[in-house]
């Protein structure tokens, strides 16, 4: 995701974070990183095969990546 040009990171993929179209970034999708609503969202697995949490703008989900930097990131690119 942190790949501009790569599937989950594009501005253009209809997978991408960074595609305000797509279902993972769209303001209004119910799969949305930036949708402060969303329940159905997309989860961050590492390199390790390991998930640090979702990928989400939602701060009353429990699970949410709760890393400072993700978080940072996220509301920026979201432009909170």
């Amino acid at each position: 995701m942190f790949n501009l040009t790569g599937e989950y990171g594009s501005g253009y993929s209809a997978t991408g974070v960074r595609n305000k179209f797509a279902p993972y970034g769209s303001n209004h999708e119910d799969t949305s990183a930036c949708n402060a609503q969303a329940r159905h969202l997309p989860s961050v697995v590492a390199s390790d095969g390991k998930s640090p949490g979702l990928l989400t703008v939602n701060a009353s989900l429990e699970k949410r990546s709760a890393a400072p930097s993700v978080a940072d990131w996220l509301a920026r690119m979201c432009r909170l």
